[in-house]
């Protein structure tokens, strides 16, 4: 049900997003920008935490375990503090947005570092999206991380 939800945001946010420009918009315009990243990012965060789930039941190691937990677990709360920073404000622009963002962006790097310890390292898939290997899954790099060159 929560994926669900998520990916009918994500869709929503799409249909709704405007063609990107440097521009300052107002917060009307910058929030479907807002809705697709967190969409975005609880979809790949989401996706990692099922990967290392699975992983983790065939190979067990609690310890390391712990650390890839943590790791989402990060990750999850920069997603919410990013729409709790966005939330209600007046005028936002594309800047409040993208500073927003940056402690997500952070944890997600911090991420993909663990993962690299499980051969997760970035590639082109064949979407054309770029993605990172998560336990074995091709996961989509969040677009706020894509975005920002991260």
């Amino acid at each position: 049900m929560k994926n669900t939800i998520v990916a009918l945001l994500a869709a929503l946010a799409i249909a709704a997003a405007p063609a990107c420009s440097t521009v300052l918009k107002p917060v009307a315009d910058l929030a479907p920008y807002v809705a697709q990243y967190a969409a975005d990012a609880s979809i790949a965060v989401d996706a990692v935490d099922s990967a290392q789930a699975a992983w983790f039941a065939a190979n067990p190691n609690p310890a390391q375990q712990a650390i890839v937990v943590q790791g989402i677990a990060d990750a999850r709360a920069a997603i919410q503090a990013a729409l709790a920073a966005t939330a209600g404000v007046q005028d936002l622009t594309q800047a409040q947005v993208d500073d927003a963002w940056k402690q997500f962006q952070g944890a997600w790097q911090a991420l993909e570092k663990i993962l690299g310890k499980y051969g997760g390292a970035r590639r082109f898939g064949a979407s054309g999206l770029l993605q990172v290997n998560a336990f074995g899954r091709q996961v989509n790099v969040p677009i706020v991380v894509a975005r920002a060159g991260k």
